[in-house]
């Protein structure tokens, strides 16, 4: 009865034994496979690579079928062939690259990946003084803030994205990101504090569903403020086009000259401070209109007069923003 149960026992053992290796031989794990594509969302026309990654299998022996928009690309398949170029369309396209393989157990594996191209635009506007005239584009300066905007152009299956609901992710130079967000379309960039020096600013777009990561960057260059004098009449006031180094005028005149400071890190003309020089002088100075001063060539032997000002608005750190202007005055 004992040997009996010594053979039950053995054949049960022998017949669990050989379930497991049965079942061992008919379950393999799933190949692993995926795809990633650089730059993660190109821009209109630019090239895109396209990369399968398979951790499981020798790449070299492995055979990718390559199919793009549907269609299957022979020329793009074959053994090793794990990278694919494509090339980006509109925005509003898109592409659909799909690769099969099948791994060395016989089981195969397919991935695929939408590419959405898109655009987007950095623009900047520096918060520096200048006059209400002036119709060009203030610059920056040291120590002067700039307001970075990002205008991004993404489409996803016809629908055009708004720019508040996507996520923004700011920063510049080598720091780290310093402001993310939805919506945050908008970055504010306090300039260094020496002039031609470049600030890069970059930003980081993404849908909410991270389907598009779109990345741009921009170069800010500072300049030095600058300051200029002009003529100034009772009725017409100053004439922007007359801005010049030699003023002329008849003796016994009085004359009136007014400062423009341009590009300074204010807002605010009253920031500015104005220390005139009249040949070598220091005029009173008008406390109401620090920016203007008055001219009475009294001495009738006088043919000519050099007249400046200092054009100055302290910063922080012991630092000052500063511009010098000057003219020569010509009597007649």
């Amino acid at each position: 009865m004992r040997h009996f149960h010594l053979i039950l026992i053995i054949v049960l053992g022998l017949i669990l034994f050989s379930s497991i290796s049965v079942f061992a031989q008919n379950t393999s794990l799933p190949v692993a496979l995926s795809l990633e594509i650089q730059p993660p969302s190109p821009s209109p026309g630019q090239s895109v690579t396209v990369k399968a990654y398979t951790p499981t299998l020798d790449t070299a022996t492995t055979f990718f079928d390559w199919s793009v928009d549907g269609v299957r690309k022979s020329e793009l398949s074959g053994y090793g062939n794990n990278t694919i170029q494509l090339t980006a369309g509109a925005v509003g396209t898109l592409i659909r690259a799909s690769v099969a393989i099948t791994g060395s157990n016989g089981q195969p594996a397919q991935s695929s990946i939408t590419i959405y191209p898109s655009t987007v635009a950095l623009s900047w506007y520096a918060q520096t003084y200048t006059p209400a005239w002036y119709r060009g584009k203030a610059l920056p300066t040291p120590n002067s803030v700039v307001i970075v905007t990002a205008t991004p152009h993404i489409v996803i299956n016809g629908v055009m994205l708004k720019p508040e609901n996507l996520i923004y992710t700011w920063g510049y130079e080598d720091r780290d990101w310093l402001l993310t967000g939805v919506g945050k379309q908008a970055f504010n960039v306090q300039m260094p504090d020496q002039a031609d020096v470049d600030q890069q600013v970059r930003v980081i777009v993404e849908d909410l569903d991270h389907r598009i990561r779109k990345e741009g960057s921009i170069f800010i260059t500072t300049t030095l403020p600058r300051a200029a004098i002009y003529r100034l009449t009772p009725l017409g006031g100053i004439d922007p086009r007359a801005a010049a180094s030699v003023i002329s005028s008849f003796k016994h005149e009085t004359i009136d000259l007014q400062a423009e400071p341009f590009f300074f890190p204010t807002l605010f003309k009253k920031d500015i401070r104005f220390q005139w020089s009249i040949g070598g002088l220091a005029p009173q100075g008008n406390p109401q209109n620090p920016f203007i001063t008055t001219i009475e060539a009294g001495d009738p032997n006088l043919a000519s007069l050099p007249v400046s000002t200092d054009v100055s608005q302290p910063q922080p750190n012991n630092l000052v923003a500063r511009a010098l202007a000057s003219v020569l005055m010509f009597f007649k």
